[in-house]
């Protein structure tokens, strides 16, 4: 009492418990740990939904996993809907009513002039099929489209360029020499994707490898084929003296 309630050892005085009351006070203690372990326990616990989500996708890696011991093919997932109701290609560049005559191409006249036709354009030159095309321009097409004696249009300057080729009578190919011709346009079209500086660089290298010193063309070594053209369009279609340095 002198001191206030506090012991020699500076902290509160309490008096003696019994046996009885330690051992209710440690009961309430380990009764209040208990409950607050359970307490964090819930805050920690995943939402049914997520491991529902869970459980199903270690489901499905098991049967995949079976599926690939017993050799079946593993499961391929399907396209969203809205791309499995894709429209047709024609449909979705032609306006509606929008009437394509047999070779008639139309261009749009605001596109840039890498996304026009330009080998196409200059195959039909090269082989004097130009005079049988009627150009037109028409605002409303996303891109250039090519007419066709069915009534059907083609969309790609190399799509209309192996039309072209394919209808020339002056520019005949062998079978070997088209599977060539294919596998070069295949090329081009896959380097064109590329950054241009990249893209000459890989051409000229794989050019001078292919032609060596003794060839002139690509495919026909007496003549110019499409192939030669679409490489030329890939670099860019150099015409002055001053394009030489950037190759």
């Amino acid at each position: 009492d002198a001191n206030d309630g506090i012991g020699v050892d500076g902290k509160p005085y309490q008096a003696p418990l019994s046996k009885a009351e330690k051992k209710k006070l440690e009961k309430e203690k380990k009764a209040a740990a208990q409950q607050q372990q359970q307490q964090q326990g819930n805050d920690q616990a995943p939402k049914p939904e997520n491991a529902a989500k869970k459980a199903a996708k270690k489901e499905a890696k098991k049967e995949a996993k079976k599926a690939a011991k017993a050799g079946a093919p593993m499961p391929v997932q399907k396209p969203p809907a809205a791309a499995a109701s894709a429209p047709q290609l024609q449909h979705s560049v032609l306006p509606p009513g929008f009437q394509v005559a047999s070779l008639q191409l139309v261009m749009n006249p605001n596109t840039k002039i890498e996304d026009r036709p330009m080998v196409a354009l200059t195959w039909a030159i090269q082989t004097n099929q130009d005079v049988d095309l009627e150009l037109t321009s028409d605002h409303r097409l996303p891109q250039s489209v090519l007419g066709v004696e069915d009534g059907s249009v083609i969309v790609g300057d190399f799509s209309m360029a192996r039309y072209l080729s394919q209808r020339s009578v002056r520019h005949t190919l062998s079978l070997s020499q088209q599977a060539v011709q294919d596998q070069w346009l295949d090329y081009a079209s896959a380097v064109s994707k590329l950054p241009k500086e990249q893209a000459k660089k890989g051409i000229c290298m794989t050019i001078e490898q292919a032609l060596g010193f003794s060839k002139t063309y690509l495919v026909d070594d007496s003549q110019v084929s499409l192939a030669d053209v679409a490489l030329f369009s890939a670099l860019g279609f150099p015409s002055q003296a001053g394009d030489l340095l950037h190759l």
